[in-house]
């Protein structure tokens, strides 16, 4: 009896656990995002005290990859990098949806042939659409035409289906098969309106950045304390409760209870165990902070597929890894086919932290091109803190260690220059650098950031003679970086004549042999932004034909600098 039992069991403990671990693992990350903010916040109006008074040596310059550089193939790869990488995982998730379809075929005993296993192909390809979704910047009315698209295919199988005559079971209908447009919405709505609904709650933009890691360690939680507490009531565990209750004269409510807390702690450390892990891989960079949600969303919707096969036996448990391992192999074999080597084009943002969300917002829409071909550097504020956190500052976070983050003194400014990823993860993109300053430190750390970049976006919208710490780039950048590597972004909040005179009063100071020397103001490149994807296209598109620095200025700039 208990064999016919254990899969329906299996599978409604499977079901239970995701639908309690992925809102939790969403409030979580909110609540852990919102002390982290807290937290940063709090430690950039500090000051380092004396350990800065005395000034901080800039770190060595980053080698430079020897090559040609060619704008026309980064502007290329840069604003195709989005349809790239969705293509990447659409092929790879289509792969792996070919033997799930065909256990589906042998569990549920449907005998449409070809049509079913289409079907299948279809229904199990879906997180493909997805993550299409997520990666392709495109307007509300792109995204609308690919999830028709997906539906009219989808239709369009559901009517060749129901030209199929022999149906469940060895039953035949002499008319027409028994598919009509209910069960068909039925079918994708059972398998894939569930996980869709809890993925898009679990990686909302949000908290997107750990819920990753914190899915690891709350399905880890959840799941073991779940099996554990059914563990306990079966027979054989309450008969050896029982014995060892009658020995020791402890009743067995609380032996159970004891053995309850002796579980959760266990997971605990196993939970933390696995954030390390992740961690480690990631500072290594054998997962990119991409993945580590995709991944995760991807096993989300194979979990649920395998809820529904294991109905068929447990031998389908095997069917998650079986799939997740074709979907990574594929990644990685098309990643290999698709990605090439190339010089990476670091880029350096400021921008006013008052802009808050709206710098935000400038910032992934840049990055969601950029980072295809180049690293960025920023210092970190408030407005980009809970999105650009990497899972080792979220570890020391959580370890109460984020102070050692912030650059104190030399040797940590050297430390966190030296610890900055400028080469691409295994999915072909590049990582956000980060700097953590005190009140009093980032103006020695500017050098620093400066010189990792090649080229500079400084976003200026809302500036006016409040913006104090802006007024101090903008003289730096004056004094050290050739206008040709500056792209400044303003539009209709810029107070565009202070900051002419900003500049103005920057460039009359430079001496004669600066690299600026003899420069207007308006000779520093500019950028009139309006909202949307075609204009962010326009500037990356800008941003990637700028002028390189010669080695001349790139000399100069480190003289300057030092």
């Amino acid at each position: 009896m208990i064999e016919q039992v254990t899969p329906q069991l299996l599978s409604i403990s499977l079901l239970l656990v995701m639908i309690a671990s992925l809102p939790i693992t969403a409030l979580v990350s909110l609540l852990l995002l919102w002390r982290y903010r807290l937290a940063v916040t709090r430690s950039m109006h500090h000051r380092a005290g004396e350990a800065a008074s005395g000034g901080m040596e800039i770190a060595p310059p980053p080698a430079v990859i020897a090559g040609e550089f060619s704008r026309s193939d980064h502007l290329r790869r840069a604003l195709g990098a989005p349809r790239r990488d969705a293509l990447i995982y659409v092929v790879a998730i289509l792969v792996a949806a070919l033997p799930l379809s065909l256990v589906a075929q042998s569990v549920f005993q449907t005998q449409l042939g070809v049509a079913g296993f289409v079907i299948g192909v279809a229904v199990y390809s879906w997180p493909a659409v997805a993550i299409c979704l997520l990666l392709v910047p495109r307007p509300l009315i792109h995204g609308a035409g690919l999830l028709a698209a997906y539906f009219l295919i989808y239709v369009g199988l559901s009517l060749w289906a129901a030209t199929i005559q022999n149906v469940s079971g060895g039953v035949l209908l002499e008319d027409r098969s028994g598919v009509t447009p209910q069960a068909m919405m039925g079918l994708w709505i059972s398998v894939n309106a569930l996980p869709t609904l809890l993925c898009g709650l679990c990686f909302l933009p949000l908290v997107r950045s750990i819920a990753g890691l914190v899915l690891a360690m709350v399905s880890l939680l959840i799941s073991g304390f779940w099996f554990a507490t059914n563990l306990l009531i079966t027979r054989p565990v309450l008969l050896a409760l029982e014995r060892f209750s009658i020995a020791s004269g402890v009743g067995m409510v609380e032996l159970a209870a004891l053995g309850l807390v002796l579980v959760v702690l266990l997971l605990l450390v196993a939970g933390w165990q696995l954030t390390c892990l992740l961690t480690a891989a990631h500072r290594r960079q054998r997962v990119s902070d991409r993945s580590l949600y995709l991944d995760a969303a991807y096993l989300i919707f194979l979990s649920m597929y395998t809820l529904w096969l294991v109905l068929g036996g447990l031998v389908w448990l095997l069917c998650l890894p079986l799939a997740f391992g074709i979907y990574k192999l594929m990644l990685w074999v098309l990643r290999r086919l698709l990605l090439q080597r190339q010089i990476p084009r670091n880029l350096c943002f400021l921008r006013v932290f008052a802009l808050g969300r709206r710098s935000l917002r400038l910032l992934e829409a840049v990055a969601g091109y950029w980072r295809s071909i180049g690293s960025i550097q920023l210092i970190v504020g408030p407005d980009v803190a809970t999105r650009t956190v990497r899972p080792d500052q979220f570890l020391a976070f959580l370890g109460r260690r984020l102070g050692q983050k912030f650059v104190s003194n030399r040797q940590s400014l050297l430390e966190a220059v030296q610890a900055m990823d400028r080469l691409p993860d295994p999915d072909g993109r590049f990582r956000i650098n980060t700097l953590f300053c005190y009140q009093d430190t980032w103006q020695s750390a500017l050098p620093s950031l400066l010189r990792s970049g090649e080229m500079v976006l400084m976003d200026l919208r809302g500036f006016s003679d409040a913006a104090a710490g802006c007024r101090e780039e903008l003289n730096f950048i004056a004094a050290h970086v050739p206008a040709e590597q500056c792209l400044l972004l303003v539009d209709s909040s810029t107070d565009r004549d202070y900051l002419n005179r900003t500049l103005q009063q920057a460039l009359a100071a430079v001496p004669a042999d600066g690299c600026n020397a003899s420069l207007k103001s308006d000779d520093f490149p500019r950028f009139e932004f309006r909202h949307g994807d075609a204009a962010i296209r326009k500037l990356v598109s800008r941003l990637c034909c700028t002028t390189h620095a010669t080695p001349a200025q790139s000399e100069a700039l480190q003289h300057g600098i030092r």
